[in-house]
């Protein structure tokens, strides 16, 4: 057989789950809903494809599966499994990255470490929702203990870092959870929690009221997905609006900073409108955020029954741009349908006048703000680049400084470069009229999916958008 190019680097998609039963290996492809029985000869290759592994590398893993030197014959093994892994839909190759790291001196105004981190205290949650991107990294992993976590809390206020945003799994069901955030507090951090509510009680908010940990907390965020039980329960489980509600309540009531997050899906594009006068009208908050169910986590297996379908896209743009209107200042969105509307029509306009939009380096792949700016870490302490990128290990807190990973990770150094890589060089976006107002989106739902870190992110692209819902509302 002829051997594939020898430069190519073999990984693993991150969607992909696998789980040892004796000398084999299990695989398991959320997206497709299928499995694949390896034996230890490709449980050695498959574990090997870590990004950075060309064909010598695989090959190199399977002689020492079988102690003897590396030769052809283990080439041509390693080959075939690889091909066959990839071929099924399990594995991944691809050239050297489109644009090299930029040199360490271009990152010479890069803070030494991230100004804030997203942290997954707990991977328990007393809810299944079905869009839950962050549910199958609880799987199998134990949540990391208290001392661990302070001694990181520690860690971080010596490269001063302010900000750090709480969550899970459910955050509440953690039962040290005060020890923590007090650890946070001396150590002269600020913090924001998400939560989904159902366990706010008067106990617990008087709890949080307490000293440092109220003058302390910036905000606290409750999933509201509906204006009553019916919408709301049906992604995230029977009895849960009416708690989150009440807790919602209570939090309001005692003058804690409250906010609310609305995840727009295919169930409650018509209920929009009532949700957001509810919590803004009835509960009397603030501001309410909003973002779409995506294809990650427990939404790969579920993408038919929670993402928007194509004519439900403008529909919720229409409403959330009427409801923006209505309530100046008071929705916000980073993410979804009412942040790709302002895109879209941003570039529109861009277009119609010849001119860039004002969005930076258009034209070329997004290098991820978060790259510049924060990290998460899981509960179990792996660190990554952000909670989307859940499958991108970095290191893990207390055996890697997040100094070093900061400042000298490659994967981090490769996704800061995508913004060196001109959009044209991206399959399937080479002539395309919008390429000199695009940036190909967030990149962690085709990284999720495919492993590729050079893709363009298809929930993002005003093209497929104008190709399947006809124009911009």
């Amino acid at each position: 057989m002829s051997l594939p190019d020898p430069t190519l680097f073999w990984s693993r998609r991150p969607a992909v789950s696998a789980c040892r039963e004796g000398d084999n290996l299990i695989l398991f492809d959320p997206d497709a809903g299928r499995e694949k029985v390896v034996n230890g000869a490709g449980a050695a290759v498959w574990e090997a494809m870590d990004g950075t592994a060309r064909l010598d590398d695989l090959a190199a893993a399977l002689a020492r599966l079988y102690e003897v030197p590396p030769a052809d014959e283990m080439r041509a093994d390693a080959c075939a499994f690889a091909d066959e892994l990839r071929r099924d839909g399990f594995a991944a190759a691809a050239p050297a990255p489109r644009s090299a790291p930029l040199p360490a001196e271009d990152y010479s105004w890069l803070r030494e470490a991230p100004r804030a981190l997203d942290l997954s205290l707990t991977g328990r949650c007393n809810l299944r929702c079905a869009y839950c991107f962050y549910a199958d990294e609880m799987v199998g992993r134990r949540d990391l203990p208290a001392e661990r976590w302070l001694a990181f809390f520690r860690e971080l206020e010596s490269l001063a870092v302010r900000s750090l945003t709480l969550s899970g799994g459910e955050i509440f069901m953690r039962p040290d959870l005060w020890e923590l955030i007090d650890g946070l507090v001396a150590a002269r951090m600020r913090y924001s929690i998400l939560t989904n509510g159902t366990l706010l009680t008067e106990e617990t908010i008087a709890q949080l009221g307490q000293g440092g940990r109220r003058r302390r907390l910036d905000s606290i965020q409750v999933s509201i997905d509906g204006s009553g039980a019916e919408i709301h329960d049906a992604s995230r489980g029977k009895g849960s609006f009416e708690k989150a509600l009440r807790g919602l309540r209570l939090l309001k009531a005692a003058g804690f900073p409250a906010t609310a997050r609305v995840t727009v899906n295919r169930h409650n594009v018509g209920d929009l409108e009532r949700t957001f006068r509810l919590l803004l009208d009835d509960v009397g908050l603030a501001r309410v955020g909003t973002n779409d169910a995506m294809p990650m986590g427990t939404g790969c297996a579920r993408r038919e029954d929670i993402v928007l379908l194509p004519e439900q896209r403008p529909e919720a743009m229409r409403t959330l741009v009427r409801l923006e209107q209505a309530y100046p200042g008071r929705i916000q969105a980073t993410a979804g349908s009412l942040a790709l509307w302002h895109m879209f029509r941003e570039m529109e306009a861009a277009r119609a006048s010849g001119q860039k939009t004002r969005r930076w380096k258009m034209g070329c792949l997004s290098s991820c703000g978060c790259m510049f700016a924060k990290l998460a870490v899981h509960h179990d302490g792996m660190i990554v680049p952000c909670n989307m990128l859940a499958a991108a290990a970095l290191g893990t807190i207390g055996a890697t400084p997040i100094r070093s990973i900061w400042q000298d990770h490659p994967l981090l150094k490769e996704m800061r470069g995508r913004g060196e890589i001109p959009m044209a060089q991206v399959p399937g976006c080479a002539g395309c009229g919008w390429i000199p107002y695009c940036s190909g989106g967030c990149p962690a739902t085709e990284f999720t999916r495919t492993g590729d870190l050079y893709a363009a992110n298809p929930e993002c692209c005003y093209r497929r958008f104008l190709e399947e819902c006809g124009s911009l509302p």
